[in-house]
């Protein structure tokens, strides 16, 4: 297994990056956008004090951008290689 580094700044600004990524289904992963859009919004209230919960939605989204575009580096249809957030 290869390993994925997530370069996004979000990764630094989040409070608590390790909460992000936590699940506690049996599974051990968010398997739906549902899922996802949930613990976001959850995370993005539980923390608005010292993050606006708009730029950490945002945020949110772009590193899951980053995490999706590297772990499907080998699927040529999306056409995107070498990606590294600006």
């Amino acid at each position: 297994m290869r390993k994925i580094v997530l370069n996004h700044s979000f990764v630094n600004r989040c409070p608590n990056i390790d909460e992000f990524f936590k699940v506690e289904n049996g599974t051990g992963v968010i398997c739906t956008m549902n899922a996802f859009c949930n613990r976001v919004k959850k995370l993005a209230q539980k923390y608005s004090l010292s993050i606006d919960e708009n730029e950490f939605k945002g945020a949110a989204l772009e590193l899951f951008v980053e995490y999706m575009i590297k772990t499907g580096a080998e699927d040529n249809r999306i056409g995107i290689y070498d990606y590294e957030p600006v």
